[in-house]
């Protein structure tokens, strides 16, 4: 059964619609910017508008697996290659920052550091897992995601992938099933 799910934050809980992700100033920014400011648009909830232009599209589904979850008693986590201010802020603009127990966002690819690190503070939370408790989701668009995982022996579920969590509706059957 799962206990943790770890969420990947652009082109996993949100999209990006105007070709940079959350701290990226360009679609190939290599140090990216840790100080955006981000607010909902005033006519969608699940639209969000970064200070500087570009808007981000919160997936459908997501807020439904947040409240499954939740009813289900599984913590939840952020992991990204991002900059943690800009991923706080951005959830805070969804409304959404209160639903995720751990945070953690840094400046490059190692998310199996980045999972030992969540699951170092829901340790000292109180809270021990076996690593099959655990579901990491991510579009890992480098294929190098499912291999971190493997050596944490946590689970792991493709986003967007047709026969791994093609959608959110999918990303819900996995929390219901494993």
């Amino acid at each position: 059964m799962i206990k943790l799910l770890i969420l990947d934050g652009d082109d996993t809980l949100w999209q990006p619609m105007s070709g940079v992700c959350c701290s990226d100033r360009t679609p190939d920014d290599a140090i990216g910017d840790p100080n955006f400011t981000f607010a909902p648009t005033p006519d969608d909830r699940d639209m969000v508008q970064r200070g500087d232009g570009p808007l981000f599209a919160l997936h459908e589904g997501v807020r439904d697996t947040i409240a499954l979850a939740h009813e289900r008693g599984v913590r939840l986590a952020v992991c990204s290659w991002n900059h943690v201010g800009n991923i706080d802020r951005i959830l805070r603009a969804f409304g959404l920052r209160d639903d995720f127990d751990q945070v953690v966002a840094e400046w490059h690819t190692n998310k199996a550091g980045m999972i030992k690190k969540i699951l170092a503070a829901e340790s000292a939370a109180g809270h021990e897992y076996h690593p099959r408790e655990v579901l990491f989701v991510d579009d890992d668009p480098s294929d190098i995601y499912r291999g971190q995982a493997a050596g944490l022996n946590i689970n792991f579920a493709k986003m967007g992938h047709p026969d791994e969590a093609a959608d959110w509706n999918a990303v819900q059957r996995l929390v219901k099933t494993l």
